[in-house]
């Protein structure tokens, strides 16, 4: 759900200042709607994530939030 929330995001070239609101909108956490939008820009097709299926999105969280810390040291 959350890769096709961050599809739909870019593929309509939602602005930045729009998120929040949009976000409100479709009733989920704006940092949850950030999340999902650089999760989909980094893995633009979702078979390329390197987990299984069963994996939920707390867990995404947590894998995408590590990639990210490693890519700043």
């Amino acid at each position: 759900m959350w890769h096709t929330i961050g599809k739909a995001v870019i593929d309509n070239n939602l602005k930045p200042d729009k998120i929040r609101s949009f976000a409100v909108a479709i009733e989920v956490e704006p940092s949850d709607l950030a999340t999902a939008i650089l999760f989909t820009e980094k893995y633009p097709n979702l078979d390329d994530f390197p987990h299984d299926k069963t994996i939920s999105w707390s867990q995404i969280v947590e894998v995408f939030n590590a990639q990210i810390k490693e890519t700043k040291i």
